[in-house]
């Protein structure tokens, strides 16, 4: 999905359902999530964050921290009372729109639309912590990559970031059934409601019966699942409830399930279609198999405390698009990323807010101070190249005059120039040697320091690293 396609889905599911986009309970779709419960969960989400960076040696410092894909600011208002500032940003302005109208922390918390594929709206060296939970497994890896190594980039020197990421599909696709095994009889168990509330959620007992001439192993991840269309055959709703058949089913054999299924969140008459999916593989009634479909009433609830944005002369299907896609990506490449920014992870901790069908981590990174240039290794060719650079100037000598005449002038002179000679160290030419000599000395001793400062943050971080190791 495109970035620009992220910010629709996300835009609308912000004006339908801000506070279960966020968190997707499937009982609290429907505006039915209380304010104040759902604030908490992020102030105990980051009170065990910061615990557990302390705990691992990795405590930021409390200046300014920043909340990527905010949404609306569950997590930005917990970081807002630990922190002197705090800023959050997400992707759709209907999430920012609410974010501000709840705000609880004033100046100290500001919330920005950012939808570029970056973060250029913050210059380098702002954040002493960024943090970012189920936000990144949203987009394709190509964006994810590139928000993380920004987070390195905003960073102050030595500045954490605690983001959250999947690294693999836990669960490999199951192999698809032969093509004559896509054979199913479906029946509702009792009456549908003709009429329901928009959102309502109502339990349907559903019996299966394998039609096919094959079985449905246990391990093929057969599940029943149900879609909601407008009359015009749009749908409004794809892949609403589901249910899995874990033990599987003989051929000839019947089961019956519970399914859960959530009204549509606009009125009219629609119609709910109950189907079989092998996932990863496909639905049967795409493979000729006949699925069951019901007309029901949906009226509008007034008593929601959130109503779905209509546009006027859109239809259901352009008023309820959006979806949420996952990705994962790989450790190998966070780290690079991470790496090739200016940074280093210090940690991988094992994370499950993805799914039990996801292997995913949190990874704890800081961002590396610049390290001053090197000064230049001085051997001793060089050393005697310096020496040599000195000029030789005989004729900065002390002049030779005399008031004698004769050979008492000659003589004076002759003592004079050999004193010249044993005692050049006192010329000019000498003294520069020396001053050349000993700066030579000094930078040699500089670089055999920063050689030695090296060598002992080397020896703590393999030091470090064998602690975590014995630890892990």
């Amino acid at each position: 999905m495109e970035i620009e396609q992220l910010k629709t889905h996300w835009e609308t599911f912000g004006r339908d359902d801000p506070l279960w986009a966020v968190l997707t309970e499937a009982s609290r779709r429907g505006g039915r999530w209380d304010l104040d419960e759902f604030l908490a969960t992020g102030e105990r989400e980051v009170a065990d964050a910061l615990a557990e960076l302390k705990q691992v040696g990795a405590d930021p410092a409390r200046g300014r921290a920043l909340d990527f894909g905010c949404g609306v600011g569950r997590l930005t208002q917990a970081l807002a009372g630990r922190f002197e500032g705090c800023d959050g940003v997400d992707i759709a302005a209907s999430m920012i729109a609410e974010a501000r109208r709840i705000n609880r922390h004033g100046e100290r918390v500001h919330y920005h639309v950012n939808d570029a594929p970056d973060l250029s709206l913050f210059p380098s060296n702002t954040f002493d912590f960024v943090l970012s939970f189920i936000v990144l497994q949203h987009m394709e890896p190509r964006y994810a990559t590139r928000y993380i190594a920004e987070f390195v980039r905003v960073l102050k020197p030595g500045g954490l970031a605690l983001f959250q990421v999947p690294a693999r599909v836990r669960t490999p696709p199951p192999a698809a059934l032969p093509d004559d095994a896509f054979r199913a009889s479906i029946a509702i168990v009792g009456k549908v409601p003709r009429k329901l509330s928009a959102l309502e959620q109502l339990r349907l007992r559903v019996r299966v019966r394998n039609a096919s001439p094959h079985p449905w192993p246990p391990g093929a991840r057969i599940t029943v699942g149900n879609h909601w269309f407008d009359v015009a055959g749009n749908a409004v709703a794809f892949d609403d409830g589901r249910t899995g058949l874990d033990a599987g089913l003989p051929a000839g054999s019947e089961t019956t399930v519970v399914l859960l299924i959530t009204a549509p969140p606009v009125g009219g008459r629609h119609v709910l279609e109950i189907d079989l999916v092998q996932e990863a593989v496909g639905w049967f009634a795409h493979r000729g198999s006949p699925s069951l479909r019901r007309s029901v009433a949906v009226r509008q609830a007034t008593s929601e405390p959130r109503q779905p944005t209509s546009t006027k002369g859109a239809t259901a299907c352009e008023q309820f698009l959006p979806r949420m896609e996952m990705y994962s990506v790989p450790v190998e490449e966070v780290q690079a990323t991470v790496i090739s920014a200016g940074g280093e992870v210090l940690h991988e901790l094992p994370d499950d807010a993805a799914g039990s069908g996801f292997e995913g981590y949190r990874y704890v990174v800081r961002r590396v101070a610049p390290r001053p240039p090197a000064r230049q290794r001085l051997s001793l060719s060089s050393l005697r190249d310096a020496v040599a650079a000195v000029p030789d100037r005989t004729d900065m000598l002390p002049p030779l005059t005399t008031r004698r005449h004769g050979r008492a002038a000659e003589m004076e002179l002759r003592v004079k120039r050999r004193l010249a000679r044993t005692t050049r160290w006192l010329t000019w030419a000498q003294t520069a040697y020396d001053q050349a000599v000993l700066r030579a000395l000094r930078e040699t001793r500089t670089a055999l320091e920063e050689q030695q400062a090296e060598l002992y943050r080397l020896r703590e971080d393999l030091d470090r690293q064998r602690g975590d190791r014995a630890e892990d």
